[in-house]
Formats: structure tokens, sequence, C-alpha cells
């Protein structure tokens, strides 16, 4: 029973693994860094609001695409935690980065409707994401060390290992938890 307990466990560890380093190896690269990326998505959400404020349909479309195609950073995400957050941070941006795609579509297909209620009510389920993600990780990143772009080498990270009294909890909303809402 042990046995298979284990191996569901590493299973389950190395799928998340590999769907984080997946999700990012898909995506065009950059030479841009995660906060400039988030910086990026930060305007595109914002031109969102201005056009649905607005009423400007293509204003709308390109905030939208611009958060469903985003590049990559020129280095791994998880690298602006600590180590020991690196496997529950790739898990976040997994589900928190296929979400911010389906959120985005849908705005993509909404706002051709011209039904402004439908837009801002997908506009706030994209807020709600972002604001979900920040509220768990936000506070935990920490600035990018250049020499760990494109380091594939985990030991170079500048973090030591916590002890048991410093384990990472777990952020304080998972989008798992958080209440679901149709989006058109």
């Amino acid at each position: 029973m042990r046995l298979i307990l284990m191996m569901i466990f590493l299973y389950t560890f190395s799928n998340a693994f590999d769907n984080a380093e997946k999700l990012v190896d898909s995506k065009q690269k950059s030479d841009m860094t995660y906060k400039e990326l988030m910086q990026i998505m930060g305007r595109s959400s914002s031109m969102i609001h201005q056009g649905i404020l607005m009423q400007n349909r293509q204003m709308v479309k390109d905030g939208a695409n611009a958060i469903a195609h985003h590049k990559a950073p020129n280095h791994k995400p998880w690298l602006i935690m600590e180590t020991f957050q690196y496997q529950a941070f790739k898990d976040t941006l997994v589900e928190f980065d296929n979400r911010l795609h389906q959120i985005a579509d849908a705005i993509i297909k909404v706002v051709d409707e011209e039904d402004w209620t439908k837009t801002q009510k997908a506009f706030s389920e994209l807020t709600l994401t972002c604001i979900s993600c920040h509220i768990s990780w936000k506070s935990e990143a920490h600035p990018i060390n250049p020499k760990q772009i494109n380091s594939s080498n985990p030991t170079q990270h500048p973090h030591k290992h916590p002890n048991s009294d410093e384990m990472y909890k777990p952020p304080l909303k998972m989008l798992r938890d958080l209440p679901r809402r149709d989006i058109p």
C-alpha cells in the first residue's frame, strides 16, 4: 500500500512539474523578466477596462489578446520564489495561466456581441483571477538574480532551504477554492 501511495505521489509531483515546464516552453520567448510580464498584463487589463468604459471593442480585444497570447519571460517564472516554493508555485502557475487564457478568450468572444454588461462580467472574472494569484504569491516573490536566468541547476538558487518552522504554507486562496461563475 505504501508503495502505491508513493508511486501516486511521485506521478502527481512529476506531472505538475512537467506541466509547468511544458507551459513555459510552449510560449514564445522574450527578453523580459516575470515582473515585466506582469506589468504588461496589468496594462493589458487596464486597456480592457478602458475599452469597456469607452465601448471600444477593438481596445477590449487588443487588451484581451495581449493576455491570451503573452510571451514567456527570459527565465523560469518559479525562480522568483524560494526554492522550497517552486513546486507549489508551478502548480498554481499552470492553473492560473490556463484560467486567464480561458477568460481572455471569452472576453474576445462576448465583446463582439456588444453586450457590455456581459463583457464587464467576464472582465470582472479576469480581475478576480489576477487578484487571487497576487494575494497568494506577490508577497512571496523576490527580484530575479540575473545569474539565475536560464539556469536549470536548482542548487544555484541563492536562497537557503527552510527549517521545519519556516516550511512553506499553502497560498491563502487557491483558484480552485474561489467561487466559480459561468462566463458566457
